[in-house]
């Protein structure tokens, strides 16, 4: 994902994939807070006006996440479109970390 590897652009990016979520890998430096644990956790992002890259395992949950992150007062959402599993995360790219798995 070419922004991810953009240092130039101001972003964060949240993961809001469920605590029992598959995923081994995901963008380097995202926030991870699980969907069941938004309500009480939202406030752990530091600004309501950065823009915001949400994604999940397939997308439903980061619609979930900006729905109730709008509510809240935060704009500037960016919904990633299919979740993880059309996001390309490359092993070898520098904008990924691999997981460790428990």
């Amino acid at each position: 994902m070419e922004i991810l590897a953009n240092n130039q652009i101001d972003y964060i990016v949240l993961d809001v994939s469920s605590k029992d979520s598959q995923e081994t890998k995901r963008p380097k430096g995202s926030i991870h807070i699980p969907i069941e644990e938004l309500k009480e956790r939202y406030s752990e992002l530091s600004s309501r006006t950065v823009p915001l890259l949400i994604l999940s395992e397939t997308g439903v949950n980061s619609i979930k996440a900006c729905e109730f992150l709008i509510n809240k007062g935060y704009f500037n959402l960016n919904n990633i479109s299919g979740g993880y599993q059309f996001l390309d995360l490359d092993q070898d790219d520098p904008a990924t970390e691999t997981l460790e798995q428990s």
